[in-house]
């Protein structure tokens, strides 16, 4: 497999997508191996919409008229929130790497932290680690 080296505003392809839609299949079933995307997946379901945009807040000093734009412009762009239970939207496609070169892992001594903050963090970790936006990492870089 060779690499892909990307500049600066390099393009690669542009996407023209219906938003009203809650899921985006670009492609066939098989895809080219040089293929840039072959899922998306929102996370926002049709059923949730309505729940979303009865929970949010607008601002009471509006007019109606206000009211009814920003309703227009959440219910227009609800694939950017998560859905219900936190969980966001992926690809299966992007690739992540870091190019380190010789450069040695750096140690340091982990911050402070109260005993209330240390459970926020432990929390926080263990909800992101269930939704599947970070993973375990035993890298010398992740210590």
């Amino acid at each position: 497999m060779s690499s892909l080296v990307l500049r600066r505003k390099d393009f690669i392809a542009y996407v023209d997508t219906d938003f009203d839609n809650n899921m985006v299949v670009v492609g066939q079933e098989e895809q080219p191996e040089n293929s840039v995307c072959s899922f998306v997946k929102n996370a926002v379901q049709p059923d949730e919409k309505l729940k979303i945009l009865m929970d949010a807040r607008v601002g009471e000093n509006l007019s109606e008229e206000e009211r009814s734009a920003i309703f227009e412009l959440l219910s227009k762009y609800l694939r950017c929130f998560p859905s219900a239970d936190g969980e966001l939207g992926f690809t299966n496609m992007a690739e992540h790497f870091i190019d380190t070169g010789d450069a040695q892992p750096i140690s340091c001594v982990p911050y402070c932290v109260s005993a209330m903050e240390r459970r926020i963090i432990i929390e926080k970790v263990a909800g992101m680690l269930k939704q599947g936006i970070i993973r375990p990492s035993f890298s010398p870089w992740a210590v």
